[in-house]
């Protein structure tokens, strides 16, 4: 569980276990709704004193991009939830309808 594992490496931290660190990397892969991270962060209490969410990224495909944010919520949602997003395999983008495509979707 993400609120227990985060919880273990603050405590370990206190106790020097782990060195001090000013940040914290959370990755999911593939898609994946970015929501639940957030409202853990928040809702649990030792969590939302010690850490508080900064920078969302999402990994967007974009010779992929359209069909998703079509037929998968999640993407959605990641794309929603960002405050920046990285277009990847844009060099492989062999249709010049792709990208406005994916824009247009994700606006």
């Amino acid at each position: 569980m993400l609120s227990e594992a985060l919880r273990n490496l603050l405590s370990k931290r206190a106790r020097g276990l782990v060195p001090a660190f000013d940040r914290l990397v959370i990755v999911s892969t593939g898609l994946a709704d970015p929501f639940p991270i957030l409202s853990t962060l928040r809702a649990d209490p030792v969590l939302s004193h010690h850490l508080a969410p900064g920078t969302i990224v999402a990994a967007v495909d974009a010779v992929n991009a359209a069909d998703q944010i079509a037929r998968r919520p999640e993407m959605t949602k990641q794309i929603s939830a960002a405050d920046r997003i990285v277009v990847t395999k844009g060099d492989r983008v062999t249709s010049a309808r792709s990208l406005p495509a994916f824009a247009e979707a994700a606006l």
